[in-house]
């Protein structure tokens, strides 16, 4: 078996990337994807819809799917894909019924790739969270200029809030604990800050995620083991609301470490 290394770096926030790091003349900016499970989220939904729409970056496409919500998770992103208009978002179709987190984000990462293109990216969203307004726009310019050919995974610091949105904490994650094969017991990757660019978002696709693992840790997992590009943002560009009720949750450590509930319905 080939020996596999990869490496991390920071980014260091500016105090605007959009002006800092532009398109080159003539080239648009990259087309970001962001794929969007949902599963009884109305509480919170609508913030983070509001949170995409005030993106900076503006040349971005929602694929989403719900996984068997019971309340009015589906309706509500309906109803934003109306107002938003022009094909921005796009409803994965089928499967139906409930497929739990990690196969939910897989199926619509699928649905998504064939649409995309080599300079194209993905980003995921957690449903009851909100990005700042720049989120989107510091990923891209970040793996813009990564190698199109070598698959690249952007990953942030967030802020940890309560449902009210009032601030508890920050993340802190270490360069020292990047890469492989330190992402085989700690996941540095949390998945509201995940952007990825074509090869990473094709290396993921052809997978077959373990049962238990997460879709972002099992991403980090894959490229970060192919001898991919981990790239690490020392801003905060998301926050990531902790309400009693998420699926996934975030201990108390300094860096990620997740639970899964699988049996909730």
């Amino acid at each position: 078996m080939a020996a596999f290394s990869s490496f991390a770096e920071p980014v260091r926030r500016t105090a605007n990337v959009t002006n800092v790091m532009r398109s080159p003349p003539g080239i648009p900016p990259p087309r970001v994807f962001i794929l969007m499970s949902t599963y009884n989220g109305a509480n919170y939904l609508q913030d983070q819809l509001q949170s995409l729409a005030a993106q900076s970056h503006a040349n971005w496409t929602l694929y989403w799917r719900d996984d068997g919500s019971s309340d009015a998770s589906r309706d509500i992103v309906s109803r934003f894909a109306e107002d938003m208009g022009g094909g921005r978002c796009v409803q994965v179709a089928g499967p139906t019924g409930r497929l739990r987190p990690t196969e939910s984000f897989m199926t619509v990462l699928r649905a998504a790739l064939p649409a995309m293109q080599l300079a194209d990216l993905v980003a995921f969203a957690d449903q009851d969270d909100v990005w700042l307004a720049d989120k989107l726009a510091r990923g891209a310019a970040t793996l813009a200029v990564a190698d199109c050919a070598t698959p690249a995974l952007y990953c942030a610091h967030l802020s940890v809030v309560d449902a009210r949105l009032q601030r508890a904490r920050e993340t802190c994650i270490s360069q020292q604990n990047c890469g492989f094969p330190a992402a085989l017991t700690q996941n540095i990757a949390t998945g509201c800050t995940v952007m990825m660019n074509w090869p990473a978002t094709a290396l993921v696709a052809a997978s077959a995620a373990p049962q238990g693992t997460l879709h972002d840790w099992w991403s980090y997992l894959l490229v970060s083991a192919a001898g991919g590009r981990i790239v690490v943002d020392d801003s905060v560009v998301a926050l990531y609301r902790q309400h009693g009720a998420n699926v996934v949750g975030m201990h108390s450590s300094q860096v990620p470490r997740y639970t899964v509930d699988w049996d909730t319905s």
